[in-house]
């Protein structure tokens, strides 16, 4: 889980990388990284919609904390992370699977590990404050 800054500046740069891919012609934005990239992009929205739902509710209310939806849940986030893993490992020995397609599912993997650990922290810093 990022803070709102972050989740607001990585909406930013994902727009402007499909914008760019929109009107100039780069052989090497295939049109799998295209979609690879629009994926993380609704998913960085999600997120970031979810941020600032909950941004606005805290300040207006004294309420305890709204129900967020759409926010994986830590145990979610080790079984995505999990699956993840098992899938990495059979690409790993299929040959047929190109490099450029390696290289995005191992940037997705290193993105899922750093939510899974900004989770845990977030889980434990909530633990001890509840402490």
């Amino acid at each position: 889980m990022s803070t709102l800054a972050e989740l607001e500046s990585e909406f930013e740069r994902l727009t402007a990388i499909l914008e760019a891919a929109k009107y100039e012609h780069d052989p090497a934005m295939t049109e799998e990284k295209r979609i690879v990239l629009a994926c993380k992009h609704r998913a960085v929205h999600t997120e970031l919609f979810a941020a600032r739902k909950e941004a606005a509710a805290a300040q207006t209310s004294s309420a305890p904390e709204p129900e967020l939806v759409g926010i994986p849940t830590l145990a979610q986030l080790e079984s995505k992370y999990k699956e993840f893993e098992q899938m990495l490992q059979v690409v790993k020995s299929d040959l047929t699977i190109s490099n450029d397609r390696r290289r995005d599912m191992s940037i997705e993997r290193l993105t899922l590990r750093s939510e899974l650990i900004a989770a845990r922290r977030e889980a434990k810093a909530a633990k001890q404050n509840s402490a």
